[in-house]
């Protein structure tokens, strides 16, 4: 079984010009057995890691509602993401379009990798998760919280 460490040098801003990274992650080499994902809010692609490693066995660990919304990390008993995020309150008028193409990116990734494990820690967020249009139809281990 193959284990990547991955690492991430942050480089203090005072050593920084305005045009150089803050960050930089090491080139990883050879293909994972599995990769396993958190909160990756926009930090990477799935449709990278869909094309990169097409066989690749993916875990994701939900920790909030941001991969099944348009943009919340919280729907505040919104259930615009049960559809398309239409109308979402969260944002002003001129948004709602954003909102509503981000919402149809995240499904058109989601449906790129091959094998995915959706996990949640909790049964209340694999319930949403599960009601949501970007992961509805999907298997979601809701680990149930302790008692």
């Amino acid at each position: 079984m193959t284990f990547w460490l991955e690492t991430l040098t942050l480089i203090p801003p005072s050593a920084c010009s305005e045009t150089s990274a803050l960050a930089s992650f090491s080139e990883p080499s050879g293909t994972p057995d599995i990769i396993h994902l958190h909160g990756i809010n926009g930090a990477l692609s799935l449709a990278d890691i869909a094309t990169t490693w097409p066989d690749t066995r993916v875990v994701w660990t939900l920790h909030d509602m941001n991969p099944f919304t348009g943009a919340c990390h919280y729907s505040l008993e919104c259930s615009g993401y049960e559809g398309a995020c239409h109308s979402c309150p969260a944002v002003r008028r001129a948004w709602h379009h954003k909102v509503m193409v981000n919402l149809e990116r995240k499904q058109d990734e989601l449906s790129q990798i091959k094998d995915l494990t959706l996990v949640a820690p909790s049964t209340w967020l694999a319930e949403q998760a599960r009601r949501s249009s970007a992961m509805r139809g999907r298997e979601i281990d809701g680990n149930p919280e302790p008692s």
